[in-house]
């Protein structure tokens, strides 16, 4: 051999294999023992890992297989850790991470436990731009991408509040320092996340899928086609978020979006959802407020939404809009012609003792102000129009024949039944929170079949006038009209009347007075005495019969018998 050959040799060929077999015979696993110590105490934490993965043919990747984590608030396998980043430019003191990959992690978090310690941590100021403490011994770390790959999450604290399985969440160009010193938020240009879930559960309500696009920078977070899908839910949510640190401005604009009410069924127990059927929902919300005063977005909230409900018994057409300002309220609302069936809804009225059934028709238009804190200060202002209309209907735990028969039969009115009556009959489908139940309805039982109801009224400043008014029974036919006032709870002038086939009345009584004491209302009316005979008053009705003016000529028919 040559003297050049050997000098080749010597220079060049066996360090390159010694490099080789360095390669080969590499193992990172050496600084195991080094790096566990300082993993066995984050936060009351432990972490452990199996084994390093890297070679020196591609020294820019590393992998660390089987990462796990033991404490208080966190449990689980963190999963696969692959980092793959780029050598050469770590030379020139520029860390650029082409991918970071966490893959699999299976963890248990107890979020009692974390709101726990969340409230023992001290406050920290929020760091400045030029804080010395924010230099780093790089000029640049650059993150291109970071995927988190089949996640599976489960909140094991009493409350149970979500679980999540296989999420998958990709975030882009993630700026962490630039010239030495980290950047904060402010500084940082919009940083892009994808995100989807297979399954998610919350409070006990199973969403199903969950995707969406999220583009953020400190004072801007936009929120690109939410969606959330089950098996019979389509929900399409965007929106923006500006200044979410300070005083927010949130818009959310929902597309044409179908949801299962029974899917979230479990996340208001307090509705029972659970048979309400199908709901289409579209518009806009805008409010504005500090975040961390939830209740206070609803000062300036400005809502534009359309609600359709079908159960398959029932269609509810409702289009809604809501204008605050400085805490102060408009809602109106347009409902369109709609079928509504009670018995469907009789799972809100659990405690009630007469409860209304069959198919009623519902149209109108409602206005009202006040304060959303406060839903009984829109009743003062209540203004608009309902009209109702039931045929082939039903009323449950009280019987009107019987009523009415007693009342007609006795010689001397009976107060207490009359106003159980009164209270629980016609007048309490059109108002049944706003009344107390008598003990005269209660005892009275039985059921009462309603071939034809039909409503008219106006309202104005929280005053229900009534109009065209009546409801018929399988045997008996009565009219309404006149005001009744929920807010004060008073009648004012309003006129009940036991109509005969030609509309004429048979009876009439105009009540004036506390709607809490209809004894009291009924006794303020009588036109003669407090205690004036029943066949005298029927007495001077029917002399007249034959020149009456029909009380009521509207579109309920008199009874055949």
């Amino acid at each position: 051999m040559t003297l050049a050959k050997k000098i080749v040799s010597t220079v060049v060929v066996v360090p390159v294999l010694l490099l080789l077999l360095a390669a080969l015979f590499w193992d990172p696993n050496w600084f195991k023992d080094e790096a566990t110590p300082y993993l066995n105490d984050v936060e009351s934490h432990s972490i452990a890992f199996e084994d390093i993965e890297h070679s020196l043919f591609n020294p820019g990747k590393i992998t660390i297989k089987q990462l796990r984590v033991n404490g208080p608030i966190v449990n689980g396998d963190i999963g696969t850790l692959v980092v793959d980043a780029s050598i050469m430019d770590a030379i020139s003191k520029n860390i650029i991470l082409d991918e970071v990959r966490l893959i699999a992690p299976d963890l248990q978090i107890n979020m009692q436990a974390l709101d726990d310690w969340l409230a023992t941590r001290p406050a920290q100021a929020e760091p400045e731009a030029d804080n010395a403490a924010n230099t780093l011994p790089v000029k640049r770390v650059l993150l291109h991408k970071l995927s988190i790959e089949k996640a599976n999450l489960q909140d094991v604290s009493a409350q149970q509040q979500f679980i999540v399985n296989n999420l998958n969440l990709q975030l882009e160009d993630v700026h962490i320092a630039e010239q030495s010193e980290i950047i904060i938020l402010k500084d940082h240009s919009p940083i892009r996340a994808k995100l989807d879930v297979a399954q998610l559960q919350a409070q006990g309500a199973n969403l199903g899928k969950v995707a969406t696009t999220i583009t953020a920078t400190e004072n801007n977070i936009r929120l690109d086609n939410l969606s959330l899908n089950t098996e019979r839910t389509r929900l399409h949510l965007s929106g923006t978020l500006q200044n979410p640190k300070g005083d927010a401005n949130l818009t959310l604009n929902i597309a044409d979006s179908q949801l299962a009410l029974a899917d979230f069924a479990a996340l208001l127990p307090q509705f029972p959802l659970q048979n309400l059927g199908m709901m289409t929902l579209s518009g806009e919300v805008q409010t504005s407020g500090k975040l961390s005063q939830p209740v206070n977005l609803l000062n300036d909230l400005i809502s534009d939404l359309r609600l359709q409900l079908d159960t398959g018994k029932s269609q509810l057409d409702v289009a809604g809009k809501v204008t605050s300002d400085a805490g102060h309220s408009r809602i109106q609302l347009d409902i369109n012609e709609s079928q509504v069936n009670l018995d469907e809804f009789h799972a809100f009225m659990p405690s009630s003792p007469v409860k209304p059934s069959g198919t009623m028709a519902l149209s109108g238009l409602i206005d009202a102000q006040g304060l959303l804190q406060d839903p009984q200060s829109f009743l003062k202002t209540l203004s608009g129009n309902i009209e109702l209309g039931l045929d082939g209907g039903k009323l449950q735990g009280v019987d009107i024949n019987k009523i009415v028969k007693g009342f007609k039969d006795s010689k001397e009115s009976d107060w207490k039944d009359v106003g159980s009556f009164l209270i629980t009959g016609p007048v309490g489908i059109l108002a049944a929170n706003v009344f107390d139940l008598g003990s005269g309805a209660n005892a009275s039982g039985g059921e009462t079949l309603i071939p034809q109801f039909k409503l008219k009224s106006k309202m104005d400043n929280g005053a229900l006038l009534l109009k065209d008014t009546a409801i018929a029974t399988d045997k008996y036919r009565l009219a309404f009209e006149g005001q009744l006032n929920p807010t004060d709870k008073t009648f004012n002038d309003f006129t009940f009347a036991l109509l005969d086939k030609a509309g004429c009345a048979d009876i009439k009584q105009t009540l004036n007075g506390s709607m809490s004491n209809p004894k009291s209302a009924i006794a303020q009316s009588l036109l003669d005495s407090a205690l004036a005979p029943l066949s005298g008053l029927l007495k001077s009705v029917k002399n007249s019969a034959s020149k009456c003016t029909p009380f009521y000529q509207g579109d309920v028919a008199h009874p055949e018998n």
